[in-house]
């Protein structure tokens, strides 16, 4: 099989198991195919997507790669490296491609290997150099590629479940927004109604980062309505 097929049916599989898994039970009952930490560390990662997307595709490369080639060691993610790979090719190629497909939300523009703590010449042990911000984040990153390196963790188990949670924040997200969308078209729409879903949209706690966008987008999208609508400004 031609190797770029085999590598995005790797990906297409494995997100429709994802899928089926949600649709099931929310994914809950494939989740727990994981151990206490392996949950935990990726939970870890998927709570912080938003603001750490190179995180996210830099260990959705590393979990594909170890499927596509079990003897690649993952934790070496550059060719100078010993016995290493191009992980900013692979991504490039592969995961970026499917992130925009799939998950636009967490997607890098092009690799997350163009992240200065990401693109550092040494492999991902417990003594990697990059400074990723949240050293949590860090932490449980280089966890997850330890277990499957050294504790043979299934990397298919960790790719299936990665994509659960991904999609459930894509899902979560999505109702929160379709929540308020339903609000606006009731009929009699009223002045108090506006600004208490307004309020309720601006002062949710989000996990995730962009929310101080969000008066921004309405003030403009309430004069988009207003200029299509009063004639003396047309123009």
């Amino acid at each position: 099989m031609d190797n770029n097929r085999q590598i995005n049916q790797i990906l297409e599989k494995f997100y429709k198991v994802a899928i089926r898994e949600i649709e099931k039970g929310n994914g809950e009952v494939f989740l727990r195919k994981l151990n206490d930490n392996q949950r935990n560390w990726l939970f870890k990662v998927v709570s912080n997507a938003e603001s750490f997307k190179a995180i996210v595709t830099v260990l959705t490369t590393s979990l594909v790669k170890k499927i596509e080639n079990p003897k690649q060691d993952i934790r070496y993610h550059k060719n100078e490296l010993r016995g290493g790979y191009s992980g900013r090719t692979f991504d490039t190629k592969f995961i970026t491609p499917f992130f925009k497909k799939y998950f636009p939300r967490f997607a890098m523009k092009e690799s997350g290997w163009l992240t200065r703590s990401i693109e550092q010449p040494s492999p991902f042990t417990f003594k990697f150099p990059g400074k990723i911000r949240n050293k949590e984040v860090k932490r449980v990153f280089l966890q997850i590629l330890n277990d499957i390196e050294e504790n043979k963790a299934d990397p298919k188990n960790y790719l299936i479940a990665l994509f659960i949670l991904l999609a459930r924040e894509i899902i979560r997200s999505n109702s929160l927004l379709s929540k308020h969308k339903l609000n606006f078209q009731k009929k009699n729409l009223t002045i108090n109604l506006i600004i208490e879903n307004l309020k309720e949209h601006f002062f949710t706690k989000y996990k995730n980062a962009g929310a101080s966008r969000l008066p921004v987008i309405a003030i403009y999208s309430i004069y988009e309505i207003l200029l299509r609508d009063t004639a003396r400004y047309k123009s």
